[in-house]
């Protein structure tokens, strides 16, 4: 199934409701005609209003976000795993073995400079190998990753008027969504807990809202693929049931409620105070 997909240019602003292929950096701007948010802000609205608007772009006083190895590490990995981001254009592969030098510090303080993320020798050897050992999975030759990649779904939300967008890693072309993870285990209980504490099921509910808005497709199944970045670069599929969806897809509505009420009054609001639960005794 094909869909039309524009071409946003950096700096352009969205008009109307679509696909748009513009470049990641792009894409985390505010790029429609109000405010708008992706899951990670609502992800973070969900902790508290407050705790969005101090790191929020739409916040002229906004805290910078650090940009920590592992984050470069995971973007480098989707670059060469997915094709998401074309490497060379971001990313450029340190000749120093470590930036304790003067040399190497400055020279890795010009590569930021101009845009680019810089990885280590030993950074490419083990995104090389989870490349290497994912497309022997039978379950990535069988299809798993197949789809559209830099696709951004940019919509309004009916209820609030709110823009939304979301990037899946792979547009897909049927009702079976699934996004690629890295992590140091993939081992099943540790992927489980980092689903529920990084409130992945949001990310992929927002994803599941946006594919019924703009292509009328309903989710069928949605999985996560866990990919360890070191040895022995396991895999892990982790199968989100459509009650767990549709259940993030309640807290992704009163995020956005929440987001669109902040917007109208200006009051971003803090922690809400109460007793504490130890999170053993909150469920699964």
């Amino acid at each position: 199934m094909k869909h039309e997909i524009i071409k946003l240019p950096v700096g352009a602003k969205v008009t109307k409701a679509g696909l748009y292929r513009t470049p990641l950096a792009h894409y985390h701007t505010q790029l429609t005609p109000t405010p708008c948010i992706s899951s990670s802000g609502l992800r973070d609205i969900m902790k508290a209003p407050q705790y969005f608007w101090r790191f929020s772009n739409l916040n002229p006083d906004a805290y910078p976000r650090k940009v920590s190895p592992a984050m470069t590490f995971g973007r480098a990995a989707h670059a060469v795993l997915l094709g998401d981001e074309v490497f060379e254009d971001k990313f450029v592969v340190s000749h120093y073995d470590s930036f304790r030098s003067k040399e190497a510090k400055d020279w890795r303080a010009d590569m930021i400079k101009f845009g680019k993320e810089v990885l280590t020798a030993a950074d490419m050897v083990h995104i090389n190998e989870m490349s290497k050992n994912l497309n022997n999975e039978p379950i990535i030759q069988a299809g798993l990753l197949e789809g559209d990649t830099e696709v951004s779904m940019i919509w309004q939300d009916r209820e609030t008027g709110v823009w939304l967008k979301a990037r899946p890693d792979l547009l897909p072309s049927s009702g079976f969504t699934s996004d690629l993870k890295t992590t140091t285990t993939a081992d099943p209980k540790a992927c489980f807990y980092k689903t529920r504490d990084m409130r992945y099921d949001m990310q992929m509910a927002l994803a599941t809202m946006g594919l019924r808005e703009l292509l009328d497709l309903e989710t069928e199944a949605c999985s996560l693929l866990y990919v360890e970045n070191k040895e022995p670069y396991m895999t892990f599929v982790q199968d989100i049931p459509l009650s767990d969806l549709a259940e993030a897809e309640i807290d992704v509505r009163s995020a956005i409620n929440d987001f669109a009420e902040a917007l109208d009054s200006g009051h971003w609001s803090g922690y809400v105070e109460g007793s504490y639960k130890h999170p053993n005794n909150q469920g699964t």
